[in-house]
């Protein structure tokens, strides 16, 4: 019911990057990073401004993160009950990080079919049915740290004729960064 009053503004497309990003072993290779690997809560400040100065109500969500689809699912989230919300269903348990050695290398996907014997057949089919869905938005809020939020981003600029909108997250020591086209600078979330 809300697809058509949402089309009237641009979509927010949330990447949030989970899977190896997330894992202990990362955190203790990069300790000057420490990654917000939370629930779609810490993503609802950069959405409340969106919807307030674009009037966007409608977001399309790619994730190698089980738990966040789970939780768009579950309603944990009443704020979320005004928007029109997209996902793909797919199977993200080969996406999730495990334990192996040598850490965090064989986290990568070059390496799970070996080191892990999980099957990646469909990994690359849902990181490109993700981007064509990322790519379709106008505002994005994800990490550039990711060469999926790199690549959606670029998409969805190549898309539009310009630079949309972002709030870039990157980890928890760092605050989200905005970017506004019409001001060709980046803001902090207190001028925005």
């Amino acid at each position: 019911h809300l697809a058509g009053p949402c089309a009237r503004f641009p979509a927010v497309s949330l990447q949030a990057r989970r899977g190896d990003k997330c894992n202990s072993a990362n955190a203790r290779m990069r300790p000057q990073h420490s990654f917000s690997c939370g629930g779609l809560a810490a993503y609802l400040p950069a959405l409340r401004a969106i919807r307030h100065a674009y009037g966007s109500c409608a977001l399309r969500v790619a994730t190698d993160g089980r738990s966040l689809i789970e939780e768009l699912e579950s309603g944990a989230l009443p704020e979320l009950e005004g928007w029109h919300v997209l996902y793909h269903a797919f199977n993200r348990t080969a996406h999730e990080a495990q334990r192996c050695e040598p850490m965090p290398v064989c986290q990568w996907i070059e390496y799970r079919r070996e080191k892990l014997g999980i099957d990646t057949a469909g990994m690359g089919f849902s990181l490109a049915a993700d981007l064509h869905l990322l790519a379709g938005g106008g505002v994005f809020v994800g990490q550039f740290d990711s060469e999926t939020g790199r690549i959606a981003y670029l998409r969805m600029a190549a898309r539009l004729g310009l630079a949309p909108p972002f709030w870039h997250y990157q980890s928890t020591k760092e605050r989200a960064r905005a970017w506004h086209p019409f001001t060709r600078r980046p803001r902090m979330w207190a001028e925005v």
